[in-house]
C-alpha cells in the first residue's frame, strides 16, 4: 500500500518520539443512511507504514451513524455522522488525541493518489470536527450486504502523528 507523507496534526509531547494513527473506515450504505465504524490504528515511531505492521500500539474503533449531505463539493454521495461509543485497548488519552470524524464521503480519486493497484477510480472523503472536508484516500465496493446495502471500504492514504500513548 502506498502511503504519502503528509503529517495533519499536532506531534510529539515531552520527550517521547512521535506516534502514528491511520484510520480505515468501513461503510454500509442504504438509500440515505450510512452506518458502519472507523478503526484507528496508532503504532509506536518504529512503524513500517503497513496498516497492521509492526509497531503497533492500540486500537481505537468508533461505531457511526449518518444521513446524506450536500456540503462536499468533491464527493458524489456524502454523509454527515454521529459516533458512538469507543471500543478497543487504547488508553483514554490516546483516545481523546484522535481527531472526531464528523462526515464521509465517496467521489472521484484524487489525482495526487492514482490506483494503488492501477483499477478503480473510487475515492473516499472525510471531513473532522472543525475542519473542511479533505481525500482519505481509496474507496473499495464491496459484494452487497443483506438488503441491497452498497459495502465500501475507505482505506487510508495519510497518516497522522500522534502524542505518545502513556504506557
Amino acid at each position: 500500500m502506498r502511503w504519502l507523507g503528509l503529517v495533519f496534526l499536532a506531534a510529539c509531547g515531552g520527550s517521547g518520539e512521535p506516534e502514528w494513527a491511520s484510520a480505515t473506515i468501513a461503510l454500509q450504505v442504504r438509500d440515505a443512511v450510512v452506518d458502519g465504524a472507523i478503526t484507528w490504528e496508532r503504532y509506536s515511531g518504529r512503524w513500517g507504514g503497513e496498516v497492521g505492521g509492526r509497531g503497533l500500539v492500540c486500537t481505537a474503533t468508533f461505531p457511526l451513524h449518518g444521513e446524506a449531505t450536500a456540503d462536499c463539493a468533491d464527493c458524489t454521495s456524502a454523509w454527515s455522522v454521529r459516533l458512538g461509543p469507543v471500543q478497543g485497548d487504547c488508553e483514554a488519552a490516546a483516545v481523546d488525541d484522535l481527531p472526531a470524524l464528523a462526515g464521509v464521503g465517496l467521489g472521484p480519486l484524487v489525482a495526487e493518489l492514482g490506483a494503488p493497484d492501477g483499477t478503480g477510480q473510487d475515492g473516499g472523503y472525510v471531513v473532522y470536527e472543525g475542519d473542511g472536508w479533505l481525500a482519505h484516500g481509496w474507496a473499495r465496493p464491496g459484494a452487497a450486504a443483506d438488503g441491497g446495502a452498497a459495502i465500501w471500504t475507505l482505506e487510508p492514504a495519510w497518516a497522522w502523528t500522534q502524542t505518545p500513548s502513556p504506557r
